[in-house]
């Protein structure tokens, strides 16, 4: 399934909507879910987060204030004297504990720490061997903002068990453009404000003023898939999940230029291939109506699941990326305006 978005058009053919299938039965922290999809299991289980973040932290305290100040602030930490491993994974607390610390060592608040922490991280990517990637991500901040999940799709061949956030741009003008940032992780809004504000200045020469227009947490679910992710492998979580609006205020002028968007889906009569062809190409794919019933089922997913066809798909089917609700307004682009 696709939905069109204010993306690049470089990377317009790669933006995609992920689905997977969704257990539908009553849900309890622990239980196993039988119903349907006897290899579903509900489980709750920490967060975890690679140590490149957490070795950019290690680099920015040394380079900053000095390896006995970092001593300091690992001791107040409670965190055994380690050097970090960029591909190993680590309780992402480790980051929120050291930014606490080093706010008692240093006399910082935890916000001017953690967004220190994220314009850093981006200051630090070159040194990984991203910092071509991206640059080309996009022509212009626009073009960069919303292509960022495609970006953390791309780490997955670097990092397969990176459990990435979900940006979505909501609205947008000359001026500015509104980003919806969601992720099971708590406690890095700063971080992303960091982040955000120094893409600007480092890779395309813009200063980016970034306000925080709300946030607040919700407890749902969420689905995660394993490295060696199957139809028999997918693990799903209750957590909380964070959810924060930002605003970006810059001069979007690539907004004006940007490719005008059809407000509705073409007829088939007027698609540039015969149907057959089409659903040929696409054998795992489904076509559904306004009111989420599906009337077109792939062959290929009909060999999978073959009761589908009639059936609502938001019942059938989790959204995983991006972390929205899954109704028509979302994926047709129509709230967004798209």
């Amino acid at each position: 399934m696709s939905a069109a978005g204010g993306g690049s058009q470089q990377g317009a053919g790669l933006r995609r909507w992920l689905a997977q299938s969704e257990p539908r039965t009553p849900q309890r922290r622990g239980t196993a879910v039988k119903q349907t999809h006897p290899s579903f299991r509900l489980e709750a289980s920490p967060q975890k987060m690679y140590g490149l973040y957490l070795e950019a932290v290690n680099d920015y305290i040394n380079e900053s204030y000095g390896g006995d100040v970092w001593r300091l602030i690992e001791n107040r930490a409670e965190i055994p004297h380690l050097k970090f491993v960029r591909h190993q994974m680590y309780n992402d607390n480790l980051i929120l504990r050291l930014a606490k610390a080093a706010g008692e060592v240093l006399g910082k608040t935890h916000d001017e720490l953690m967004y220190a922490f994220g314009v850093y991280m981006v200051k630090r990517i070159g040194n990984y061997g991203y910092e071509r990637i991206l640059k080309v991500l996009g022509r212009n901040v626009r073009d960069f903002i919303n292509e960022l999940d495609n970006l953390h799709e791309y780490f997955r061949f670097s990092f397969p068990k990176v459990q990435p956030p979900s940006f979505c741009v909501e609205e947008e003008c000359e001026t500015s453009l509104t980003l919806h940032y969601r992720s099971t992780r708590k406690g890095f809004t700063q971080f992303v404000k960091g982040q955000l504000s120094q893409v600007g200045r480092q890779f395309y020469n813009t200063d980016i003023e970034v306000e925080i227009l709300s946030k607040e947490e919700t407890e749902k679910m969420t689905y995660v898939e394993p490295a060696d992710f199957s139809l028999h492998s997918l693990w799903t979580n209750l957590c909380k999940q964070a959810s924060e609006v930002y605003k970006m205020n810059f001069d979007n002028a690539a907004f004006k230029h940007r490719m005008p968007q059809q407000k509705t889906a073409p007829s088939y009569e007027k698609l540039p291939m015969k149907r057959g062809i089409f659903f040929d190409m696409f054998p795992f794919s489904v076509i559904f109506r306004r009111d989420m019933t599906m009337y077109r089922v792939g062959d290929g997913l009909k060999e999978v699941f073959s009761d589908l066809q009639g059936k609502k798909v938001d019942e059938e089917f989790a959204l995983v990326r991006p972390m929205l609700e899954f109704s028509w307004d979302n994926v047709s682009g129509e709230r967004r305006g798209a």
